[in-house]
């Protein structure tokens, strides 16, 4: 486990490559940052630096990521139950991105933002950061892959797929079965 300081040079060392080694190995996937994994200025500062996105949960996490200058376009309101609220503060700031998981939060989206232009453009799935066996990620990568053909079948723009989260991305001392990056990578057809 690597325990370093959040402003020292080395983990920003540490971020930087993390951010290589995905964009190496998932050239196509543009990283989603879940601020509720760890929310202090040093980390997400570096992260919109690297110009990674973001997505957030609720207005403090909004708020934190447009103070340091990131452009709505790059945020995504990902929480599962939105609050009105909270949505009203999005598109007050020009965020556009928020899926949906039901069709209650999707008649709320368009209650709060009326001239939203609603299409259906991802399947997604989130393995869960437990998960550390490959086939798991590629099964949920070739459901969503039918989904997709679906939707394109139906005459939606699907363009997008959301992977969630679940990518542990390194070996974690004293587990047998995790998997990285790399390993992933390896599994693509």
């Amino acid at each position: 486990m690597l325990h370093l300081g959040f402003d020292s040079f080395c983990y920003k060392v540490h971020l930087f490559r993390k951010h290589r080694t995905w964009q190496e190995c998932f050239p196509r996937i543009e990283p989603f940052y879940a601020i509720k994994c760890n929310d202090v200025d040093p980390v997400i500062r570096i992260l919109a630096d690297m110009g990674l996105s973001f997505d957030y949960a609720s207005k403090i996490e909004i708020q934190k990521i447009l103070d340091l200058g990131v452009d709505p376009s790059r945020l995504i309101y990902a929480n599962t139950f939105k609050q009105s609220s909270f949505l009203k503060f999005a598109v007050e700031n020009g965020v556009s991105l928020m899926p949906f998981d039901c069709e209650d939060e999707l008649e709320k989206i368009k209650k709060e933002y009326p001239e939203a232009n609603m299409n259906l453009l991802k399947p997604s799935f989130y393995v869960g950061r437990c998960c550390l066996e490959i086939g798991a990620f590629e099964s949920a990568i070739e459901q969503s892959r039918k989904v997709f053909d679906i939707g394109l079948a139906m005459g939606f723009n699907m363009h997008l797929l959301d992977i969630g989260g679940g990518f542990p991305g390194q070996k974690i001392q004293n587990v047998e079965t995790n998997i990285t990056f790399e390993e992933v990578k390896l599994r693509k057809h």
